[in-house]
């Protein structure tokens, strides 16, 4: 607790992330009986919701969200959205040299 915590989001996931579609019943309909398996898992292991455990993190004050330009551009979506759902939006160089210091990193 009490670290600094970083989220990078790019392509798919930066368009789920603006749009808010955290609902990962979606896994069903996207993969099947596979997603089908891995949502009963998800939902047993941690029943609370991806967009609660994100608002419990940023109201410790130690998330930041980025999105990366490059990636607002190719998916098409609008800066002016994507700057109220992010902390910024920045270069790829940028996120890597975010990145390069953090103590621990998770790629998914």
């Amino acid at each position: 607790m009490g670290k600094e915590t970083y989220i990078f989001l790019f392509f798919w996931a930066l368009k789920r992330f603006v749009n808010e579609e955290f609902d990962p019943a979606r896994l069903v309909g996207e993969c099947g009986a596979e997603g089908e398996k891995l949502l009963k898992k998800m939902q047993a292991l941690n029943p609370i919701s991806l967009k609660e455990l994100l608002h419990d993190v940023r109201a410790m004050g130690n998330l930041k969200v980025y999105a990366c330009t490059g990636a607002v551009k190719l998916m098409e979506l609008e800066e002016v959205v994507v700057k109220t759902k992010v902390d910024d939006i920045l270069g790829l160089t940028t996120l890597l040299e975010i990145a390069a210091g953090a103590e621990t990193q998770l790629f998914i």
